[in-house]
Formats: structure tokens, C-alpha cells, sequence
């Protein structure tokens, strides 16, 4: 448990004054109510032999109606600090939620795009929602665990100063139960790991198979995905049974015994001192009680051998994150002029070499294709000009300053691409145009959308640009979605524009629209386009073809010559 206590802390550190003000509750509930046992005993005795209760711990004796009035007020105190114990615990909870889960979603956005884009589908929303959700019980889980094993503490000591040979005989015969059931503990943990994983795994099925749903449909293969999902449900429903039987079957072991160590205690109190009810039944209701307390403890620590794994592997998560965590410098510029791409390689994690020693130098306003075969580095290419990967070697400079020493704010305003696949939000059409930049003006979302060629297609509709668009931009076709990605991007008013494919899902009036477009850039902006269609590249004032990550020809008028219109290089 401390080893636990200490991990969270590493995550979500916990409030000093709050795990104070809970201990404090704690204990003092813990001694009010073992206090009230011992006066509810003693009153029921007294009352029984009809004479004075005999106390000397508070220096003599009472009558039994001050014995229940002290009971009395010993429980009041017992639900009064149960009541701050609870509030102060599920604040803890709410604390370690709200921390783990700035936590991650800090270390995701912070981290480098190249780190970013190795996660697999559903893992941050697996380590946002589920993660944090189980470590947050887990820590509500070591509060109660401190608790009942704080109550559980206090109990024996009342015990030990009512009746203390029978007491310790008592502690060592319980010393003796955990010490027999630690293989069962051992055992109830790995089960629960195990259920853990598995659960995981059926989650991670179950998110590629709806993301994939209409493939598996078209491939006729649906049948097959069902039955592997089966197969990962029904393993994961035996890892549930299992985990629950060792958790179950702990619990009431550990009960059964216990209460045999009670009618042992008893036993061993008649032997020493027959006379002495009250000790007798003092001791007895204490050890009743402490038995419910010592099988909270042990429930607890299973729950916790079943919630330790996602602290775990959220601590993992969050680790190699923050290991991949991408830095930039302050320098802030205020144009781009000239852009110098010197000998630039880039590999990726895995080992595949993506580009090899790129030399390339483009001018402000100059219009740049590139072309080559698939997988020959053409999108890795716009990815490190972006930033979006960092080269394993060489240097991109932007008029003499190396690109990764510009301030971030300055690189986003002034450079800006639309990527093969934009991705939609959730809102409205301008909503999808300013894509969270509150500085982008209505004037400015609808000059955007007149220069991508959607601004007639808008007017059009009800409520024009505040037309709301469904998830994944539900409400327009595919050339609109490309067309309203490209005005996100030109709202901005960058000086470095990339764009990734452009008209690939366009119709022939869309691209027309695309095509004025790129010619009113054309030498106020600086393009880079990457492009299958010889039509989108009729624009450019030079194509670039790269094959097998190198640069191997590029034709066209370096700078403000006439337009090439074929992507092998021909004019």
C-alpha cells in the first residue's frame, strides 16, 4: 500500500492539508467509536447488576445514564468525523481525476507529432477516460484502506488496555491468518492484472472494429471480426471470473477465521479473569467490529491489486511522452523569405529511412510541386518542413535562422498546410475555419471561404457559414470538406502554405475553384504542393521529383519562370 501511496503521489500528488485533515477524521472516529463499544458494555452490564459502572479511566465511577450519555456522545463524534472523512477522501478522488487526467492529456500535447502519431487508435482516449478513472478509485481505494486499518489499529489498542494477555495472544493469532492468506492475496492480484489486460485488449478490438466497420463489410469479413471479438470476450469474461472467485473466496476465508480468532479471544478472557463481564464483552464486541475492519482491509488491498495496473500503465504512458517531448527556441520572425532545405535525412523509429540528404532552396512567393511514386518520401518531406518531424540529420533554415529556433506562435501564424485527410470538428462551418483561433474575424472566415472556392456552396445554405456540420463534417460532400480545409488553412494568412494533395477528392468545377485559388497565391504566398494530377501542377513555377527519399530531378524555372504542366518534368 505505501508503495502505491507513493506511486500516485508521482502522478497526482496529493493535497498535504487534505491527507492531514483525513487522517485526523480518521483517527479520531476510530477512537469515538471503540469508545462508544466499551461504554455501551459497560452501561449494559452495570444495568444488569444494578450498581454504578465502575470507569478508571476517566477516575471512577458513573451511572449508566452518564455511561449512555458519554456513549452517546462518542457516536455523534463517530458519524461526525465519518462524515468529514468521506467528504475529504471523495475530494482526493476528484483531485487525483482531475491531475492524472491534465496530466496526460499535458504530455500528449506537448509531446513531438512524430510521438504522437505512433499511438494507436483509442490509446489516448483509453488513458484520458479509463486511466484515470481506475486510478482515481484507487486512490479513494488507499483512503478507506487507511481507514479501516487505522480503525482496525485503534480497536486492538482498546483491547490491549482492557485486557492485554488475551489481546496480543489474539493479534498473533491474526499475524498468523494474513501470513496464511498472503499466497491467496498474491494470487487475487495476478488474476486481477490479468482481467485488466485482457479488458484492455477487447477495448482496443472493439475501437478499431467500429473505425473500420464499413471495410470489414465490403470485404465480406464481418462473420471473422465478430468471432475474434467473441474469442477476446469471452477470454476476458473468464479473467472477470476468475479475478472475482480469488477476491470472493478471500473475503470470506479471511471472515470465517477471524471470527474463530474471536471465540478464541473470548475463550482465553474467561480463563484469565471469569468474573470480569464487562471486560469480557467489551473485548468481544471490539474484536466482532475489528473483524469487519480487518476484512475491509483485505477486500481493499484486492480491489487495489485490480486497480494497481492502470496506475501503471498510465504512469508508462505519460513517461514516454514526456520522453518525446519537442523543444523550440524563441526566435521570432516576422516574413519568410527564403527557405534552404541543406542535406536532410530523416529516419523513422522503426528504422525506415525516409528521406536522404534532401537539398532543396525555395524563394517567397515561388510555387513548388512535388511528385514521385508512393512511399517515395513526399509526405515525410512536407511533414519536416512543417515541423512535424524533427530530421535526424541535416538543417532547415528559414532566411539564415534554423527553423527549430523559431518561436512556436510565430512558426503557426506564418506557416499553414491542408493535410491529404483534414480532419473536422463538431460545429459550425466558420467554427471549422477558425478551428480555435478566437484572433480569425467573420470578415476573415469569409474571405477564406470566397479564396477556397466554397463561399457560393455556403450562401446557399440557411444559415450560411453558421451552418452546424455533424461529426467528421456531416452536412457536405468530399470535395467541401477538402475545400473548407483549405480555408481553415488560408484564414490564417500564412506565408508558407503546404498542401498535401489538394484536389485529389475534387470534382472538376472544385478544382477550377482550387486552381484560381493557387493562382492568386501564386507569388504572395509560398507553396508547396503535393500533387498526382498534372492539372494541379500547372500552377507551379517548378516540379521537384522525389524518388526513394532522394531528390533526383527538378525541372521549371527556379524562381517566377512559366508554369510546368506535366509531373515527369516535361513543360
Amino acid at each position: 500500500m505505501v508503495s502505491l501511496w507513493r506511486q500516485l503521489n508521482a502522478v497526482a500528488p496529493q493535497s498535504r492539508r487534505h491527507v492531514l485533515f483525513f487522517t485526523a477524521m480518521t483517527v479520531v472516529g476510530a477512537f469515538a467509536e471503540a469508545a462508544a463499544l466499551v461504554l455501551v458494555v459497560s452501561a449494559a452490564v452495570g444495568t444488569l447488576a444494578n450498581e454504578a459502572v465502575s470507569l478508571p479511566l476517566l477516575g471512577g465511577e458513573l451511572s449508566q445514564r452518564d455511561v449512555l450519555a458519554l456513549a452517546a456522545s462518542s457516536v455523534g463524534l463517530t458519524i461526525a468525523a465519518h462524515i468529514g472523512a468521506a467528504r475529504v477522501g471523495a475530494r482526493m478522488g476528484e483531485q487525483t481525476l482531475r491531475q492524472t487526467r491534465d496530466v496526460t492529456l499535458r504530455a500528449f500535447g506537448r509531446a513531438s507529432w512524430a510521438r504522437q502519431s505512433l499511438d494507436r487508435d483509442g490509446a489516448l482516449q483509453e488513458a484520458v477516460t479509463h486511466f484515470p478513472h481506475q486510478v482515481a478509485l484507487l486512490a479513494l481505494n488507499l483512503g478507506a484502506s487507511l481507514s479501516a486499518a487505522t480503525s482496525l489499529g485503534i480497536f486492538g489498542i482498546a483491547a490491549i488496555v482492557i485486557q492485554p494477555q488475551a489481546t496480543i495472544a489474539v493479534l498473533i493469532l491474526g499475524g498468523l491468518m494474513f501470513w496464511a492468506l498472503k499466497p491467496l492475496l498474491s494470487l487475487s492480484r495476478r488474476r486481477g492484472s490479468a482481467w485488466v489486460g485482457d479488458n484492455s485488449r477487447l477495448t482496443n478490438a472493439v475501437s478499431t472494429w467500429s473505425q473500420a466497420v464499413m471495410d470489414y463489410r465490403l470485404f465480406g469479413v464481418e462473420d471473422l471480426q465478430l468471432r475474434r471479438l467473441s474469442t477476446l470476450n469471452k477470454s476476458a469474461a473468464r479473467s472477470f471470473f476468475s479475478s472475482r472467485y480469488a477476491a470472493r473466496l478471500g473475503g470470506t476465508l479471511f471472515k470465517d477465521i477471524a471470527l474463530l480468532v474471536i471465540v478464541a479471544a473470548v475463550a482465553l478472557l474467561t480463563l484469565y479473569d471469569s468474573t470480569n463481564v464487562a471486560d469480557v464483552g467489551a473485548v468481544a464486541l471490539l474484536g466482532v467490529r475489528a473483524v469487519n475492519y480487518a476484512q475491509q482491509v483485505q477486500a481493499l488491498a484486492h480491489q487495489a491489486a485490480e486497480l494497481a495496473p492502470s496506475l501503471v500503465s498510465l504512469r508508462s504512458y505519460v513517461s514516454d511522452l514526456e520522453g518525446e517531448r519537442e523543444a523550440y527556441g524563441d526566435e521570432q520572425i516576422g516574413k519568410i523569405s527564403r527557405i534552404e532545405v541543406s542535406s536532410v535525412h530523416y529516419v523513422y523509429p522503426d528504422g525506415r529511412s525516409g528521406l536522404r540528404g534532401i537539398d532543396l532552396e525555395i524563394q517567397h512567393g515561388e510555387c513548388v510541386g512535388v511528385v514521385g511514386p508512393s512511399g517515395g518520401g513526399k509526405t515525410t518531406l512536407a511533414q519536416v518542413l512543417l515541423r512535424l518531424r524533427r530530421p535526424s540529420a541535416g538543417s532547415i533554415t528559414i532566411d539564415g535562422v534554423d527553423y527549430r529556433e523559431i518561436d512556436p506562435k510565430d512558426w503557426t501564424r506564418l506557416v499553414s498546410a491542408v493535410p491529404q485527410e483534414p480532419r473536422l470538428v463538431e460545429g459550425t462551418i466558420a467554427d471549422n475555419v477558425r478551428f480555435g483561433r478566437d484572433w480569425v474575424t467573420e470578415a476573415m472566415v469569409e474571405e477564406a471561404l470566397d479564396r477556397a472556392g466554397l463561399a457560393p456552396e455556403v450562401r446557399r445554405l440557411p444559415s450560411q457559414h453558421l451552418t452546424p456540420l455533424g461529426p467528421r463534417g456531416q452536412g457536405l460532400s468530399g470535395g467541401q470538406r477538402q475545400r473548407l480545409a483549405i480555408a481553415r488553412a488560408l484564414a490564417g494568412g500564412p506565408k508558407l502554405l503546404v498542401l498535401d494533395e489538394p484536389t485529389s477528392a475534387l470534382d472538376a468545377v472544385s478544382e477550377a475553384a482550387v486552381q484560381r485559388t493557387l493562382v492568386a497565391l501564386r507569388g504572395h504566398v509560398t507553396l508547396l504542393i503535393i500533387a498526382h494530377r498534372p492539372s494541379t501542377l500547372t500552377v507551379c513555377d517548378s516540379i521537384v521529383r522525389i524518388e526513394s527519399g532522394r531528390v533526383v530531378e527538378r525541372r521549371g524555372a527556379h524562381r517566377g519562370g512559366h508554369p510546368v504542366a506535366s509531373p515527369d518534368g516535361s513543360a
